[in-house]
């Protein structure tokens, strides 16, 4: 997903960086640590350890972990949902600070939706670029 940047409020990176620090600069779901380089087990990925040199069977290469701010969507004080795509929903109770792997599991279906817009856009431009016309 590409950062919008113009959907984010013009203090987004104190706000982020004020759930990080409160967090400890640690994912809120698996604890891994900022700017650390871990392993994750093969077999349960939501398990991690700091990276070590050799003994690698059973465990992913190592990366470097970042730390972002996911917007979770809690409903409104008013009692009207939440909607997790609205940037500009900043409240601490909204916000929630998530290592890559558990931000893009807190958003896959977001992220399958956009991924298939790209690749029918992408088949609809290679059809064009064939000769084919459109219907509709």
């Amino acid at each position: 997903m590409r950062n919008r940047r113009y959907t984010y409020p013009d203090d987004w990176k104190q706000i982020s960086r004020q759930v990080r620090e409160v967090a400890g600069w640690k994912c809120e779901q698996c604890s891994a640590p900022h700017g650390v380089l871990i392993q994750r087990l093969k077999s349960n990925k939501a398990i991690w350890r700091k990276a070590l040199d050799g003994d690698h069977y059973g465990w992913t290469k190592a990366k470097k972990c970042v730390v972002s701010v996911h917007h979770i969507g809690v409903d409104n004080p008013d009692g009207s949902p939440g909607d997790g795509t609205d940037k500009m929903d900043c409240r601490p109770e909204n916000l929630i600070a998530l290592c890559a792997r558990c931000h893009l599991l807190a958003d896959i279906k977001i992220a399958v939706k956009h991924a298939r817009q790209t690749k029918l856009a992408s088949q609809r431009q290679l059809a064009l670029a064939a000769g084919q016309i459109e219907l509709f």
